[in-house]
């Protein structure tokens, strides 16, 4: 085992030596071997270890770890986590719910301790196990490229990263540096047993396969490394597609235009759907093949609700122009308080007088005084506004959005903007914009209903006469 890669790993990845790192450690040979290279090579090292509580003796794994970390006078953090409650609760494989229950561990236990990673112990061989996973599941690139070396995981952390440093280091010769070091690592029975889907593979398909090529193992190892960096090169030209689409991100939905969508290559429509899908469930690896190609055959042809049901709790509708995916049916339009749509495109608001809006709400208009406009209740709501008549004018219009229209929303100093951009900081929608009530006069947007008013007309101290919109 070529120990200087493996400290080179850390230190390109800026990992300084005086700062803590956590160890993800079972107190198996990988994790075990990992830790004391590191505890040699004098890093400052804290052991992390999580029970799953699946096995009857699983407790005194935890006893290794603590009578391990006294006898190098490292820190050890031992936490237990219900991982078959949780497959349970949430319909996972064990396997599933372990691996979010330990990264949700290992990232806590790090950012408490101040700590500058996570590393873990997989290996080659965990590597090629994964890759051919992936590949028996169907996945794409982004399955077969399998882990990462090093990398920031956002769904875990935004800036503490998880480093794999042996991931390049075969199972053989970990065990073998365990012999060396008189390490005696806790073995894992269950490793042995064909009940995991990785177990099978380990201890059958891959003898298998090398009875055709004893170096298969190397072979796909090779095949990860450039499939790795093809993917590598993808995702920046993907990244390139994703802002000429500019979807909107939130947590539990994403919109975008179909017709700019539908303009691009078959193999771009998919990987910008497998990513608008991680973005709304990053905790799910497997995003499976059935479930893209239903959502790239809804936009180009949708069904005749406009609206799709998909598995893991998505679902996808289009709402005029725009495809809305959400991890709720009604996520947005339905949930969504306070959500203003125009009846018809343009109406003429009298003073006093109201228009109707869908839903049956109204907004209604009244004239005022300078004194009690500053009076009332609503003064400083979002719900109501209060125009200076004089700068206002007349009878006011309230219509739906224009191209090029722009706005000086209050509190700017004057200053104008697109209303695309302030719809983008307001976090309203995009299938809502369309029809969102706009009152005008003169073609000058005088307030948006339920956000600002404009500057231009504001109430100052030589105000006499307020026109009051409000909506109810």
């Amino acid at each position: 085992m070529d120990l200087h890669k493996i400290i080179f790993r850390l230190e390109s990845n800026r990992i300084i030596r005086s700062q803590p790192v956590v160890i993800g450690i079972s107190g198996g040979p990988d994790s075990l071997a990992l830790a004391h290279i590191l505890h040699t090579a004098g890093f400052n090292i804290i052991l992390a270890h999580l029970d799953h509580l699946i096995r009857p003796d699983s407790g005194t794994d935890a006893d290794f770890i603590s009578a391990l970390g006294r006898e190098w006078g490292v820190e050890v953090v031992a936490r237990q986590a219900d991982v078959p409650g949780l497959a349970l609760r949430q319909k996972l494989s064990l396997e599933e719910a372990g691996r979010i229950a330990r990264y949700q561990f290992l990232f806590e236990t790090t950012r408490s301790m101040n700590g500058q990673a996570v590393l873990v112990g997989h290996n080659a061989d965990d590597q090629v196990e994964t890759m051919l996973m992936h590949f028996l599941r169907g996945a794409g690139l982004n399955g077969l490229k399998a882990m990462p070396l090093a990398g920031i995981l956002p769904e875990w952390d935004e800036k503490i990263p998880l480093i794999r440093p042996l991931l390049y280091t075969w199972r053989d010769e970990i065990e073998a540096y365990c012999r060396e070091y008189q390490l005696t690592p806790r073995i894992d029975l269950s490793n042995r047993e064909n009940t995991f889907f990785r177990n099978r593979l380990r201890n059958d398909l891959i003898p298998y396969l090398q009875t055709y090529n004893p170096n298969i193992k190397a072979v796909l190892l090779r095949s990860n490394i450039t499939l790795a960096d093809d993917h590598s090169w993808l995702q920046n030209e993907l990244d390139i597609v994703w802002k000429v689409l500019d979807p909107e991100l939130h947590e539990d939905w994403v919109a975008f235009p179909q017709p700019s969508f539908l303009q691009f290559h078959a193999g771009a429509q998919r990987n910008l759907m497998r990513r608008m899908i991680a973005s709304l469930i990053p905790y799910a690896r497997d995003i499976s093949f059935e479930t893209v190609q239903a959502c790239l055959s809804f936009v180009a042809r949708p069904t005749r609700t406009n609206e799709l049901a998909l598995e893991q709790g998505l679902s996808i509708r289009l709402v005029e122009n725009n495809v809305f995916l959400a991890r709720e049916v009604e996520n947005a339009l339905e949930q969504q308080e306070n959500v203003l749509q125009l009846e018809v495109h343009e109406s003429v608001l009298t003073v006093p007088g109201q228009v109707n809006l869908l839903s049956g709400k109204h907004i209604f208009a009244e004239m005022l005084s300078a004194g009690a406009a500053r009076s009332h209740p609503g003064f400083l709501s979002a719900g109501h506004a209060f125009l200076d008549a004089a700068k206002a004018g007349g009878d006011l219009q309230v219509r739906s959005l224009k191209p090029g229209d722009r706005f000086t929303p209050l509190g700017m100093d004057g200053k104008s903007m697109k209303l695309s951009d302030f719809w983008i900081n307001t976090k309203v929608p995009r299938e809502l914009r369309q029809r969102w009530p706009l009152v005008c006069q003169a073609g000058i947007i005088l307030w948006v209903p339920g956000f600002r008013i404009s500057d231009a007309a504001r109430v100052t101290d030589s105000t006499r006469q307020v026109i009051h919109l409000w909506v109810e």
